[in-house]
């Protein structure tokens, strides 16, 4: 495709008036930023107020929050310290009643023990009282039977 002179004026003014709108409009708003630098300037200086607004505010906030935490802190701990005292009380108790139940189980067992070491004893006495019965028996076996047991031995050696 050829492009004539004509055509190549007409694109090279349009491209002219296209780059001097591009200056102008550019002028324009080096203009309108000049005039409006105060205006921003303020802006920014408000916006600089509000930042620092802000953080303070934070700041407060975060120091009334551990004030507030500070006293939950020390209203849970001082519930903690009654519930510990409670718990502590309640075990006690419980302690003491286990000791009275387990004193009369010991009192049981103990009662039970020294009737078994008296029937231990009495068996002891009957053993021994049996076991002099058995030798006395045993004696007067063998006072009665050593001259028979003598004379039969005689005639088995011979």
């Amino acid at each position: 495709m050829r492009i004539t002179k004509r055509q190549l004026k007409r694109i090279i003014r349009e491209e002219g008036r296209k780059l001097r709108l591009r200056e102008d409009s550019i002028a324009d708003e080096l203009d309108h930023l000049r005039a409006n630098i105060k205006d921003d300037e303020e802006h920014v200086d408000n916006l600089e107020k509000d930042i620092e607004d802000d953080r303070k505010e934070a700041e407060d906030a975060r120091k009334d929050e551990s004030v507030r935490r500070r006293r939950l802190r020390r209203r849970l701990s001082s519930v903690i310290r009654e519930e510990r005292r409670w718990l502590n009380e309640d075990s006690i108790a419980d302690e003491l009643d286990h000791l009275r139940k387990n004193i009369d189980d010991d009192k049981k067992h103990i009662d039970a023990l020294e009737d078994d070491i008296k029937d231990e004893r009495e068996e002891e006495h009957h053993a021994e009282a049996n076991e002099s019965f058995k030798r006395r028996l045993r004696r007067i076996v063998r006072e009665n039977t050593r001259p028979t047991r003598r004379v039969r031995r005689n005639r088995r050696r011979r």
